[in-house]
């Protein structure tokens, strides 16, 4: 039986598994590659003339293209919440799809084709301490299952059962003397199978703002203003290119940043994204520090994107489309009740959810700001939506980017709801 990758490798295991001339298997993983020549022509993410260059080897944070084919497997049927056949690229461990196609991506090279691979679907592996039996005479039980066996003809093969909060079972087998309950997620030990063909493993563009949190220990340490900007700018010159890759970074504050981070993954030619915070004054702050306001902090989405796909103008037209989203869009801030916006009110620097949910363009380029300038002000002109008024949303230099905690990511498609490239379904933004 072959083994299901079901989470993110920590060593390179497959990238010796290509041979001269001849497939290889990795006997971890049960990945069959196809031989290829230790050179390709691989893609020039400079912009420059290509070639015959050293093979790229993808890691985290690498962005990988590939052309993608899953096919559900042992009768599972499942409505995906992501793309699965086509061509797709994203960045290597942040999240998005399935946990194993960043394990099978993870060392590989262009070129290598994975035939047939067992992918956990993302609910894990069936934990058999989950699955208990239960005598009909046993004295200590949870509340539920006392009541419940007041009248024991009442349980039956299929009942859900609560046996405390977060925790629910179903009863999978009854005797005259026991049943059987099997807390695992229905959908436990699902998988697809998968067929992948590495097309491009690509450099991403400079994230010298972006500090990962397991790259940085809480320390709660107050940072100067000037010293921040001076330090930022030595960093990331608005006036220099962002690297020689292809790909670009741009962020954005709008509101809750969970139905953000879900409007640009669903957008065609958005690669990666982080929820965060920025614009404070405090170190790698958590999200309950930057929630009492006294850090100071926005909540943001980072964006990594394609501009050869969608531009930096139409990422803003997302934004913006998001930002008038009913309940934590931008709508509210004009409600004649919101006192947000008071100019008036002394005490308006206080106003800690109104930091928390600014609406805010980051540019990361001279550029880019120029772009966000004009797109507010043709907008003030040609559209009468409640982002009209350029001076309602703020454009200001990005500035160091806090990933926030790692349950925050992708929060809304853990939850349940669609990342599909093109999706329209509307964003529910709660948990």
């Amino acid at each position: 039986m072959k083994e299901k990758v079901v989470a993110l490798k920590q060593d390179g295991c497959c990238a010796s598994s290509l041979s001269s001339g001849e497939g290889k298997k990795c006997a971890q993983h049960e990945r069959y590659i196809s031989g290829e020549e230790e050179e390709v022509n691989s893609v020039d993410s400079g912009g420059g003339g290509g070639g015959r260059e050293r093979l790229v080897v993808a890691e985290v944070g690498s962005i990988v293209t590939m052309d993608l084919e899953l096919t559900p497997e042992n009768n599972y049927v499942p409505e995906p919440l992501f793309d699965t056949k086509g061509r797709i690229s994203f960045v290597v461990g942040w999240g998005n799809y399935l946990p194993g196609l960043h394990v099978l991506t993870d060392a590989s090279k262009v070129g290598d084709e994975m035939i047939n691979i067992g992918i956990d679907a993302g609910w894990g592996d069936r934990n058999e301490d989950l699955v208990i039996e239960v005598s009909k005479k046993k004295k200590h039980l949870p509340p539920k299952l006392k009541k419940l066996l007041k009248h024991p003809d009442t349980i039956v093969v299929g009942m859900q059962i609560s046996l405390a909060p977060k925790i629910s079972a179903e009863v999978i087998e009854v005797t005259p003397d026991y049943f059987v309950l099997d807390a695992n997620p229905r959908l436990a030990g699902a998988s697809y199978s998968a067929n992948v063909k590495v097309v491009a493993v690509e450099n991403p563009p400079s994230m010298n703002l972006l500090q990962l949190r397991n790259n940085n220990n809480h320390n709660n340490i107050n940072i100067d203003d000037d010293d921040q900007k001076n330090k930022e700018k030595d960093d990331n010159n608005p006036s220099s290119p962002m690297s020689n890759s292809r790909y670009q970074v741009a962020s954005f504050g709008l509101g809750c940043f969970w139905g953000g981070e879900l409007a640009f993954m669903r957008t065609p030619g958005v690669v990666g994204t982080k929820v965060g915070y920025t614009q404070g004054h405090v170190v790698n702050p958590t999200y309950e520090e930057v929630c009492t306001g006294s850090t100071r902090h926005t909540e943001a989405i980072w964006v990594i994107y394609n501009p050869d796909i969608i531009s930096y103008s139409d990422l803003l037209k997302v934004a913006m489309e998001r930002s008038n989203d009913n309940g934590y869009g931008l709508q509210s801030l004009f409600d004649e009740n919101n006192t947000d916006n008071d100019t008036d009110n002394d005490n308006n620097d206080d106003d800690d959810e109104a930091t928390q949910y600014r609406h805010v363009i980051f540019h990361h380029t001279k550029e880019q700001k120029q772009i966000a300038i004009d797109f507010l002000q043709q907008h003030h002109i040609s559209e009468k939506q409640s982002y009209n008024d350029s001076s309602k949303i703020e454009v200001c230099e990005a500035t160091t980017f806090y990933e926030a905690e790692e349950y925050h990511q992708q929060y809304l498609l853990k939850g349940g709801q669609s990342s599909k490239k093109g999706a329209k379904e509307p964003i529910r933004c709660f948990g």
